[in-house]
């Protein structure tokens, strides 16, 4: 008895699961976070349901629901972390990326104009507080990764290789494209937007593909 629920009872213990784990390595979800992950979850797995196809997410009201199943999960302010702390850099680590890597360009025969460096930075003007995100009920001290820039971000994303460069991706903070953003760039840049101004999943596909382009 009871209202319908979209997710079986296994598969909210899944999402609650790797909702604590992101929290624990600094990366909890919003709420908006939270329903477009239902909603993706619900849709990659035909999941009859009744989430707002438009916008892509879950509603408040499903929302509110599974955070009241699951009185486990709480919604907590974080901390801004420094993103040296939850990398953990130490030898072993180091030791351990640099065997795997010397393993692949060994197994594939990779040279040094193979092998991009692929980084991007950001530009803010205004220092923003940490978003409260979904963690465990009852823990002392809740923890989020925050960018040392200041104010409204514009992300670059660069690649080069033995002195080799592929044109950036340059993402503004705007709802709307005007011409005039891509003025002065390096030409076959990629000049885009997203609501925040930073990469996001659909952005990261475009840029692979510019990548590609280049590369290939």
């Amino acid at each position: 008895m009871g209202t319908f629920t979209v997710f079986s009872e296994l598969i909210e213990q899944e999402l609650v699961q790797h909702l604590l784990t992101l929290e624990e390595n600094m990366f909890g979800m919003t709420i908006k976070d939270v329903r477009k992950l239902a909603f993706e979850v619900a849709t990659r797995n035909s999941i009859k349901n009744n989430f707002n196809q438009e916008k892509r997410m879950a509603g408040k009201k499903w929302y509110y629901g599974f955070m009241a199943r699951h009185k486990e999960l709480t919604l907590r302010q974080p901390e801004s972390t420094s993103l040296a702390r939850p990398k953990g850099f130490n030898q072993p680590g180091v030791d351990a990326f640099f065997s795997l890597l010397m393993k692949i360009c060994d197994d594939e025969k990779l040279t040094a104009a193979q092998i991009f460096n692929v980084d991007e930075t950001g530009c803010s003007t205004v220092q923003r507080k940490c978003q409260k995100v979904v963690a465990l009920r009852g823990k002392s001290q809740v923890g989020g990764v925050a960018s040392g820039e200041r104010g409204i971000n514009t992300t670059v994303v660069c690649a080069r290789a033995a002195g080799q460069l592929v044109p950036p991706m340059i993402i503004y903070k705007r709802k709307r494209y005007q011409d005039e953003l891509a003025d002065g760039a390096p030409p076959g840049s990629i000049v885009t937007f997203s609501d925040s101004g930073y990469i996001n999943s659909e952005l990261f596909v475009r840029w692979l593909e510019h990548f590609v382009k280049f590369t290939g």
